[in-house]
């Protein structure tokens, strides 16, 4: 993982953000976190579910498709 990380991110198309999400989910360390991006990592930020703001706004914009759905199908 930490190959395709890296060259990903060394080509543009993986930003630090997103790697310091995969260091988050466990797919790079720390260390190597920092080699790609000569950055120090830092974890994100989560709330009392576990969820980064991002991850959070995904599930609450799910609840609402789920909603909106469900409306227009009279369930």
């Amino acid at each position: 993982m930490y190959d395709t990380l890296k060259r990903l991110y060394d080509t543009g198309r993986a930003t630090a953000a997103g790697l310091q999400r995969a260091t988050a989910n466990g797919w790079i360390t720390p260390e190597e976190f920092t080699e790609i991006t000569g950055q120090a990592y830092t974890p994100p930020e989560v709330n009392k579910y576990g969820l980064t703001p991002e991850q959070d706004a995904a599930y609450q914009q799910e609840v609402v498709d789920d909603i909106v759905r469900a409306s227009k199908e009279g369930i």
